[in-house]
């Protein structure tokens, strides 16, 4: 399910919303819907990376890319709740990958060429295959990092919201006016990453005695 192609969808869904400052060209009727409305950004959002996907992927049968974009999408929202530093790791690495894949390929082309030397075909090779490997395996160390800064992320939110935390304004709306801001409760930057993902575990009703505990 996961492969370069999905990577390489990822990130030029994410490089697509970071158009979205463009939306004034729109008309008004549409630009308020979509302001108001967050389900209508994530159905948008949702249709944008299909697109995507159909454009990358076109021997790919249709129902399956659907299928598969109902997952990535899955991971997109996992990635956007990451950490910070998490979050900006995660676009680097698609960045690079992302190129990584499109230099492979014309490797890979220039290889395939009949007038190509020899020794120069033999260091591209090398090359290729060392690329070959990063792009097998930097999907795996995506997953790991989304899944570790997303639930570090919980833990944080908990933190911040306590027992007025709630799944499905954390998963699909932004929680607060300040999220963008990253405002944090005090406590949040006197725990290390691995305490903040235990308290993803925590019941939200139980985070005012955890706080009172690390307060003592």
């Amino acid at each position: 399910m996961l492969n370069k192609n999905t990577l390489h969808a990822l990130f030029l869904f994410i490089f697509i919303l970071l158009g979205k400052h463009i939306s004034e060209l729109l008309a008004c009727s549409i630009s308020n819907i979509i302001s108001t409305h967050f389900i209508v950004k994530h159905m948008i959002g949702f249709f944008i990376l299909y697109t995507t996907l159909i454009s990358i992927e076109q021997n790919e049968d249709l129902f399956n890319l659907f299928i598969k974009t109902i997952i990535l999408y899955i991971w997109f929202i996992i990635i956007t709740k990451t950490t910070r530093r998490i979050n900006i790791s995660i676009i680097i690495i698609l960045l690079i990958t992302y190129f990584i894949y499109l230099y492979n390929e014309r490797l890979k082309k220039k290889n395939n060429n009949k007038n190509n030397n020899k020794n120069n075909n033999k260091n591209n090779n090398n090359l290729i295959k060392t690329l070959d490997l990063y792009e097998k395996y930097i999907i795996y160390i995506v997953v790991v990092l989304s899944i570790l800064g997303f639930i570090i992320h919980i833990g944080e939110k908990k933190l911040d919201f306590k027992s007025n935390f709630n799944w499905i304004n954390f998963l699909f709306y932004r929680t607060d006016e300040n999220t963008c801001n990253n405002i944090k409760s005090d406590i949040i930057n006197r725990l290390n990453y691995f305490e903040r993902a235990r308290v993803a575990f925590i019941n939200p009703n139980d985070i005012e005695k955890f706080i009172e505990k690390r307060s003592l």
